[in-house]
């Protein structure tokens, strides 16, 4: 049996108030905006621990990184879009590419610490939990709108899509800080992928077939317009043979630079398997 997937709300707008509250970074599709020829690129990002302006050149440095308190989120939302218009119609191909990753402070400050290679806290110990949901899809789309009155009109739209990438799952684990230079950690994860960006592992790529909707209304009064976009408000994705796995995480393999930092091959148990 195949395997159906529906978009995450908080990343696809599946409810109104998650994708009001997260308009600005995401790349949405808007039929009012489509003229006779077409093509656009959109690219916005969003991340809470990292200040996108010092994203690029201080990744986890101390100078980009400032974290809230409680969860913090990142996403990643790109999209081209290339098609045409006729009348009240549009069709067009979109290539899509969205990341949606959810943490909390505990975890992007381990992850902080390690990846600058900064001094460990002495008996502290760090609860990890991250889950992410990523997907990348071409997209066959096809809308149209309607006029409701002089001020008032609104737009359907469907999507045939093609999913190519997937990232969905979670890894849960607890880090025990050892020395300035060392920390054990377990851990444990579930995920879905295409590419296995745990570890090391080589499948065959998925494939995954679906479609999504989206409509969008636009209201004019004078000089001023309020347009509300819904993205991907009804959804599924059907997977044939996703790759799968269940692993124990153990940080019992060590090696160390010539700094005496830490690097780990740490030990795996579970199974893999793909989805049918």
């Amino acid at each position: 049996m195949n395997r159906s997937t529906k978009k995450p709300p908080i990343l696809w707008g599946l409810v109104f108030v998650p994708l009001l509250s997260f308009a600005q970074p995401l790349s949405l599709f808007n039929h009012f905006d489509k003229k006779r020829y077409n093509f656009s690129l959109q690219y916005r990002n969003a991340n809470d621990a990292i200040a996108l302006k010092d994203e690029a050149q201080y990744t986890w440095s101390t100078k980009g990184y400032s974290p809230k308190e409680g969860t913090n989120i990142a996403i990643v939302s790109h999209r081209a879009d290339i098609g045409m218009g006729l009348g009240d119609w549009y069709l067009g191909y979109a290539l899509r590419y969205e990341m949606f990753v959810k943490t909390d402070k505990q975890t992007t400050d381990i992850l902080q610490l390690v990846n600058t290679k900064s001094d460990l806290p002495l008996g502290e110990r760090y609860d990890a939990l991250l889950k992410v949901y990523g997907l990348a899809s071409h997209n066959l789309v096809l809308s149209k709108s309607f006029v409701i009155n002089p001020n008032f009109k609104a737009f359907g739209g469907v999507a045939l899509l093609q999913a190519f990438g997937m990232q969905e799952g979670f890894v849960d684990a607890y880090a025990d800080i050892v020395s300035t230079k060392t920390y054990d950690f377990e851990g444990y994860s579930e995920y879905y992928y295409h590419k296995n960006l745990l570890y090391s592992l080589d499948v065959e790529k998925p494939l995954g077939y679906g479609y999504s909707l989206k409509m969008g209304l636009e209201y004019q009064h004078a000089q001023h317009t309020l347009t509300l976009l819904i993205e991907d408000f009804a959804s599924n994705i059907y997977w044939h043979e996703l790759p799968y796995s269940e692993v124990s995480i153990l940080s019992n393999k060590k090696e160390y630079d010539k700094n005496g930092y830490v690097k780990y091959k740490p030990s795996l148990s579970g199974f893999e398997r793909y989805e049918e």
